[in-house]
């Protein structure tokens, strides 16, 4: 992942409708960052918003598919 279309934590929660402690437990569940963080002036956790959004949804699609997985031996 680049850099270039990255934000500050607390930014890219707002463009992404979450509060701050949301994204981070995202991060620490192995969502995307373009810059992990660190301790110290200039080396916040940078995230691409679009790259956290692909995440997500690549999530939901996993547990849906899981969810009819164990629903099919009742349907057979």
């Amino acid at each position: 992942m680049t850099a270039g279309h990255a934000l500050p934590l607390e930014q890219a929660a707002q463009v992404l409708g979450v509060r701050p402690g949301t994204l981070r437990r995202w991060v620490r569940e192995g969502c995307p960052t373009a810059c992990p963080g660190r301790r110290g002036r200039g080396h916040a956790l940078l995230i691409n918003p679009a790259e956290v959004r692909q995440w997500r949804e690549a999530g939901d699609r996993q547990a849906l598919a899981l969810e009819l997985a164990q629903q099919l031996p009742e349907v057979m």
